[in-house]
């Protein structure tokens, strides 16, 4: 099938278009849907962090607690504590006794803490002599109950400078507890264990109301594989991840942190997990890939939409340019051809344009009417050597008929035939003198036209090299259109990697300022631990001044009592001025983060916009390439335009040496008839003799 030089012209630069708008469209929906689960990647583990550092945050709050208890100067008389169940052969209360003097200030300080924190279900100590004490003062206590023995004691006993923390389980209330413990040392002689019940109902409520995306759901595993909160599945509660019959919770159980792509009843799941440093607990955030991939399915279906879009009216725009600028002027140049090649020499074409197509329709106005001249005097030329070939071979015959009746005229009177014949002789051979130098004239005629039919084949030989000089500056310009979209190209790569570090500059000056929102909220988590030690000072404070009271009361009974009183008033006193001090450097750290909180917020700010800015700059360079593609395309097919109109100079170049071989056959005809005059002549000063023979002999 062929196709006109508009459609090859069309169908390159759509194609061409084509090409880079899918590749472009292509390269945008894949990048966009990298980036965008990445970015919900980064923002699920965020999240996950987050909550993370709450829970870490409720049980360190805990952790400080518990390390406060085994500080109290109270807590230093620990063995002095004599309510003891060891020795009870019956269910007992917990109640303490009137004479455990230090074992009802520790009571009250632990009721104290209990009802500021109500997560807390109990706040109790053990001894190394079997005692033990409770904030429940009602509680029922086993008989021979020995703290000692019981895992909470014994667990906390190999770690001595630090508080501990139990494993879960659940409790007689269907809830997640765990234990909190502290050993209680004098010297380096551990004289006790002071503990706190904390109910996890808490965790486990924000655990399952809290939503990845938006059917997402969290599960949280302790270091050991038990599960602790599956708002999803609720009968895997305090049951080992390899106990369930499903082994994706094994596999991102085994996972420390990051993110892994499982498959849950059939369906493709995106697993997230974060571990928290301080106990090992593991929060896991599952969430459907189509749930994820829906806004970038939606996004690509957009960017399907503006592509064909855009191919529409690109298409309008290369058709009405293809048209106007290439395909009016070349169908000129093919109008301006077929009518030289009917042999039409008049015609001209008019035309505006100053580029290589308008200096080619100049060239075929200037061929035309120079091949119209010279045909036109060919044929005046030949018509003249016709008409005097024709009085040349008429003069001819007239001699044969003359030479006829000068033999007739032997008989009839050859002297009278004789003179008459040589005044016809004289006649002849003055016209054959007339006719030969009007043939030379001819035929001079005729080598000047085919002189100038020669110069007419130089003129087009100088057109064609013309036309291919042109073909060969649309190919170089070609070359460099092409290595303009190659600078280009390599441009847009540099503002590509510009664009990919900025991002990195981005997401880690996110990654700062997430830090330091972490940094201020652990410092106001300090605060509101400072304000409770502050609230416990108040109340030691309050306690010994009402023990103060009463032993001032007892009078001299009571004045052991007093001294003590007094002491531990002192000390709430001194750990009241310790917070305030604490307190006023933990507000200028709060003060410092929210400054550079302010700082890293402004700094992030800055690199969005140098981010926005080197996108933009990519955007355009892109739209440069895309032009200088299109500028490529359209200098390529001008040159092949040109090479075909270079085949047509060729024609004419043919056509013109064929009329120049015409002018040499007639200048051929033209020698030959000059040859027959002179030939005529020769037979007219035979004539002659033979006349002047016969006048002799008469």
């Amino acid at each position: 099938m062929k196709f006109s030089i508009k459609t090859k012209l069309i169908l390159g630069l759509l194609s061409a278009i084509a090409v880079i708008m899918v590749g472009i469209f292509s390269l945008v929906a894949l990048n966009f849907s990298r980036q965008s689960q990445q970015e919900f990647i980064r923002s699920g583990l965020s999240e996950l962090s987050h909550v993370a550092y709450s829970i870490n945050l409720f049980l360190d709050e805990s952790m400080v607690n518990a390390e406060l208890l085994s500080k109290l100067p109270a807590a230093q008389k620990l063995d002095e504590i004599t309510s003891s169940h060891v020795n009870t052969l019956q269910p007992t209360k917990g109640k303490v006794g009137p004479e455990d003097h230090v074992g009802l200030a520790l009571v009250e300080l632990f009721a104290a803490m209990r009802a500021s924190h109500p997560a807390y279900l109990e706040v109790f100590a053990g001894t190394q002599k079997g005692s033990f004490i409770s904030d429940l003062q009602d509680s029922d206590m086993p008989a021979g109950y020995d703290p000692r023995k019981r895992p909470w004691y014994m667990g906390a006993l190999p770690v001595t400078d630090r508080p501990t923390q139990s494993k879960a389980y659940m409790s007689t209330t269907k809830e997640a507890v765990t234990s909190v413990t502290r050993t209680v040392t004098r010297g380096s002689q551990v004289i006790g264990v002071v503990g706190i019940d904390i109910s996890l109902r808490k965790l486990t409520d924000l655990v399952k109301s809290i939503k990845i995306g938006k059917d997402g759901y969290l599960v949280l595993i302790q270091d050991d594989g038990v599960i602790l909160a599956d708002s999803r599945h609720e009968q895997y509660s305090f049951k080992n991840v390899s106990e369930i019959p499903q082994a994706y919770l094994k596999e991102l159980f085994n996972l420390k942190s990051g993110e892994k792509t499982i498959e849950i009843e059939g369906r493709e799941y995106l697993g997230l997990v974060v571990t928290s440093p301080r106990n090992g607990w593991k929060l896991v955030g599952l969430v459907e890939r189509e749930e994820i991939m829906a806004p970038v399915k939606q996004t690509v279906y957009e960017l399907i939409i503006v592509a064909v879009c855009s191919m529409v009216v690109l298409s309008c725009i290369v058709w009405v340019f293809s048209v106007i600028v290439i395909v009016k002027p070349l169908r000129k140049v093919d109008e301006s051809l077929a009518h030289i090649s009917r042999g039409d020499y008049e015609h001209r074409v008019h035309h505006t344009q100053t580029d290589e197509i308008g200096t080619i329709l100049d060239a075929l106005n200037r061929t035309a009417e120079v091949l119209g001249q010279n045909i036109n005097e060919i044929k005046q030329k030949t018509q003249d050597a016709e008409l005097k070939t024709q009085a040349a071979e008429q003069a001819k015959h007239e001699a044969e008929a003359a030479t006829m009746k000068a033999e007739r005229a032997k008989a009839d009177g050859m002297l009278q035939a004789a003179h008459q014949l040589e005044g016809i002789v004289q006649i002849v051979s003055s016209a054959s003198g007339q006719l030969s130098t009007q043939i030379r004239q001819s035929s001079r005629g005729a080598d000047e036209q085919s002189g100038r039919v020669r110069e007419t084949a130089t003129a087009m030989e100088e057109m064609n090299a013309t036309v291919l000089e042109v073909a060969r500056n649309a190919q170089q310009a070609a070359d460099m259109s092409h290595q303009a979209k190659q600078q280009a190209q390599e441009g847009a790569q540099v503002v590509n990697e510009a664009v990919k570090g900025i991002e990195s500059v981005h997401t880690q000056s996110v990654a700062i300022k997430e830090d330091m929102d972490a940094l201020g909220k652990q410092a106001e988590g300090i605060g509101q631990i400072m304000g409770v030690i502050a609230d416990i000072a108040d109340q030691t404070n309050l306690l010994a001044l009402n023990a103060a009271i009463e032993a001032a009361r007892a009078g001299d009974a009571g004045r052991g009592f007093a001294v003590v009183a007094d002491e531990v008033r002192k000390l709430a006193e001194k750990t009241m001025t310790a917070t305030q001090e604490v307190g006023q450097a933990i507000t200028g750290i709060q003060n410092g983060t929210r400054k550079n909180i302010h700082n890293v917020e402004q700094v992030a700010a800055s690199i969005e916009e140098a981010t926005r800015l080197s996108v933009l700059s990519g955007e355009s360079l892109k739209h440069i390439l895309e032009f200088v593609q299109m500028v490529n395309d359209q200098v390529q097919s001008i040159a092949t335009a040109s090479e075909q109109q270079s085949a047509a100079s060729e024609e004419i170049n043919h056509s013109v040496e064929q009329v120049a071989s015409i002018s040499a056959e007639t200048a051929q005809a033209m020698e030959q008839a000059s040859k027959a005059v002179a030939d005529l002549a020769q037979q007219a000063q035979h004539l002659q003799a033979l006349i002047r023979d016969m006048k002799s002999q008469g």
